[in-house]
């Protein structure tokens, strides 16, 4: 099924899908623009927070690798409980 997380080919369609301008990793940006068109209401630092939370400290993007590797470990957590 596209976009479902527990296989890499729909972590993939979900990655494709929030990297609006094909550049192959999602900067503050993309997530504004996310923010805003699903109305989340997050503030630019909490934006920022989730960037450094996927990406690593410091990050300024998330890059596919990065995404993949976050929803794979959030994906083997929820399997075990």
């Amino acid at each position: 099924m596209q976009g479902n997380p527990f296989s890499e080919e729909g972590r993939r369609a979900n990655f494709t899908l929030l990297d609006v301008q094909a550049k192959g990793e999602l900067d503050l940006n993309d997530l504004r623009y996310i923010n805003e068109q699903l109305k989340y209401g997050y503030s630019d630092e909490q934006l920022v927070e989730i960037i450094h939370s996927v990406g690593g400290f410091g990050a300024e993007t998330i890059s596919w690798d990065k995404f993949n590797k976050f929803i794979q470990r959030k994906v083997d957590r929820r399997r075990v409980l």
